[in-house]
């Protein structure tokens, strides 16, 4: 995934783009808390950043938003 997910966005962390990925490929947070080696609290956190810089306001949104990029990253070969 590429961590400027828009150009009018402030770019995203290798972090932030981590607990992205993971919210779109299905994990809740205390799985990715569990991956990441880190508190669910500082997933929370990831979070609020991640949606303060993508524009949204729920993880649905966020979802919506990054799954181009995801499927981009990882479509079938061409």
């Amino acid at each position: 995934m590429n961590a400027n997910l828009s150009a009018e966005s402030e770019p995203l962390t290798p972090k932030e783009v981590r607990v992205l990925t993971s919210i779109v490929e299905g994990f809740n947070n205390q799985e990715i808390a569990r991956q990441m080696f880190v508190a669910p609290s500082t997933v929370k956190s990831h979070i609020r950043r991640i949606y303060r810089k993508l524009g949204v306001n729920d993880r649905e949104t966020a979802m919506a938003f990054a799954r181009p990029y995801f499927e981009a990253d990882h479509g079938p070969e061409a």
